[in-house]
C-alpha cells in the first residue's frame, strides 16, 4: 500500500525502460510492460525521456486499448518496422517531405497517361468543431478519484462538447 491507501503493483520483469525519473515512471515502461506481457516485440527508445505520475489498470482489455490512451496524451504513435512495434514523438524533425505531385498516382488511360486531381483541402466550419473539450483523468491530490479539466471555446454557434477519459494519473496542473 502507498500513503494513499491505494493498492501498488510492481511490472513484470526487469524492463531497461522502467528506471524512476524524479518519482515518475516513463511511458515508455508503461508500453514495454504491456508488450512484455503480449510477448510482441517492441522498441520504446523513442520515449524514454516522457513521463507520467501513474496508470491506472482497472479492468481487462487489450494491450492496444490501454496504449491508445497514452497516445492521445503524449502525442506519439507506433507502428510496424522490422517485426517489432516501434513508438516514436510526434516531436521530432521530419524524415520524408511530399509535395502535391507524390500525393496521387498517375492512371494510364488508352496509352495516355493522365494525372488526377490535386488533393485539396478542405477547413472544417467552425460551429462543427466543439465548443467544450473535457479531459477526464485520475487525480493524485484526490486520492486516484476521477477528475476533470475543462477548456471552452469563445466560438459563436458551436454547442457540441467533446470529452476524453484517461487512465493516466495526473495532477490537475
Amino acid at each position: 500500500m502507498n500513503t494513499k491507501w491505494r493498492v501498488q503493483i510492481q511490472l513484470a520483469g526487469e524492463l531497461p525502460e522502467c528506471v524512476a525519473i524524479n518519482d515518475r515512471v516513463s511511458v515508455a515502461c508503461v508500453i514495454a510492460d504491456m508488450a512484455t506481457r503480449t510477448k510482441v516485440p517492441y522498441d520504446v527508445s523513442g520515449l524514454t525521456e516522457t513521463t507520467m505520475i501513474g496508470y491506472r489498470v482497472d479492468s481487462q482489455q487489450s494491450a492496444r486499448s490501454w496504449i491508445e490512451p497514452l497516445m492521445t496524451a503524449y502525442y506519439f504513435d507506433a507502428f510496424e518496422d522490422g517485426g517489432a512495434i516501434k513508438f516514436r514523438t510526434r516531436h521530432r524533425e521530419p524524415v520524408a517531405t511530399y509535395t502535391d505531385d507524390d500525393l496521387a498516382a498517375n492512371v494510364i488511360v488508352s496509352g495516355n497517361e493522365k494525372s488526377p486531381d490535386k488533393t485539396s483541402i478542405a477547413r472544417t466550419q467552425e460551429t462543427e468543431l466543439p465548443r467544450v473539450i473535457n479531459i477526464g483523468y485520475r487525480d493524485i491530490d484526490a486520492e486516484h478519484e476521477p477528475g476533470i479539466q475543462t477548456a471552452t471555446r469563445l466560438a459563436a454557434g458551436s454547442v457540441s462538447e467533446s470529452t476524453v477519459n484517461l487512465p493516466i494519473v495526473m495532477n490537475k496542473d
